[in-house]
């Protein structure tokens, strides 16, 4: 599945970060790792959201990257 990624910039404001392929029972970490590869290994850690681009889901999962690699899915 394709997820989007935005990157909290300020309270309230979101940045896109671009899209990435995730498939498996981690689908969105495994996204995570396929995007940090595209932007050359790393991400800035941060508060990020993301979805799904299945055509259906409209609401966000949040997510914070402490560090490179180690993404933390918050309910």
């Amino acid at each position: 599945m394709m997820f989007r990624f935005q990157i909290e910039a300020a309270p309230g404001s979101w940045l896109d970060v671009g899209s990435a392929q995730g498939q498996g029972v981690n689908a969105v970490g495994a996204a995570v790792y396929e995007l940090m590869q595209a932007k050359g290994g790393t991400l800035k850690a941060g508060e990020y959201r993301c979805r799904p681009l299945d055509g259906v889901t409209q609401d966000w999962s949040r997510l914070t990257l402490r560090s490179t690699g180690h993404p933390n899915l918050e309910p």
